[in-house]
């Protein structure tokens, strides 16, 4: 698959135009039926992988199958271009960033701390996640514990063992939901605790809801235009609740 995928990119060269403000000096691009991968020569093998890991990528739950598509992601060569693209809007710990209204993700492709735990196979799933929920909803407002839990559960990316801190965290009252509604926080320590409690949340809403709620939520989130009037039709309570 790779060798035949690497072919590719003698075909496709530099007029291949990106996002805005995510061009790469000396780029190359490599296309898919739903992705593009734009990298520097040095990561021509790296870009062939993450191409073929995106292409054949199992349907993200509760979305069409075809969803997302037309997506950019950015191998950053180093850090000072992983700073540049995503604006610096990454913590030092970040492993990757989605762009949803550019419909980009941007994800390193050197050795760095960044990302550490994470497979590059979750990484991708995690912020291809973000973009396809972008998509789906068609620019309706996403509240962040909902689109970060949405993409950890959709990439298996919580651990059951990880479960004390989680519990810990309520028990001090430091963690409410209602806290992620406002901002996300910034210390690595936290923003995993917040990761947790965003991921439990929606696997709790599917446990309880079956299989087909995270469909339902999100054809009613669409049909409604609100995620607060689409979650009470759905599960019958509010998010408060």
């Amino acid at each position: 698959m790779i060798p035949a995928v690497l072919a590719l990119i003698l075909t496709i060269g530099q007029d291949t135009v990106g996002a805005a403000g995510l061009e790469l000096a000396d780029g190359r691009y490599l296309a898919g039926a739903r992705a593009t991968i734009s990298f520097v020569p040095a990561d021509s093998i790296k870009a062939a992988r993450v191409l073929s890991t995106l292409e054949g990528a199992f349907p993200l739950p509760g979305l069409p199958a075809g969803v997302p598509s037309g997506v950019l992601l950015v191998l950053a060569p180093d850090e000072i271009q992983f700073v540049r693209l995503t604006g610096g809007a990454a913590p030092d710990w970040g492993a990757g960033v989605a762009l949803p209204a550019q419909s980009a993700i941007v994800v390193p492709a050197y050795v760095s701390e960044r990302g550490r735990g994470w497979s590059d196979a979750r990484l991708l799933r995690h912020e291809w996640a973000h973009v396809g929920l972008h998509q789906h909803l068609e620019g309706l407002r996403v509240p962040r514990w909902f689109s970060e839990g949405y993409a950890q559960w959709a990439s298996g990316g919580w651990d059951w063992n990880e479960g004390w801190k989680l519990r810990i965290a309520l028990a001090r009252g430091g963690m409410p939901l209602d806290s992620l509604t406002l901002s996300w926080p910034r210390s690595e320590a936290r923003a995993r605790t917040a990761y947790l409690l965003s991921a439990t949340t929606v696997e709790y809403l599917v446990v309880e809801g079956g299989p087909r709620a995270p469909e339902v939520l999100l054809r009613r989130w669409k049909e409604l235009g609100n995620f607060e009037r689409a979650f009470r039709a759905t599960f019958g309570a509010t998010t408060a609740q």
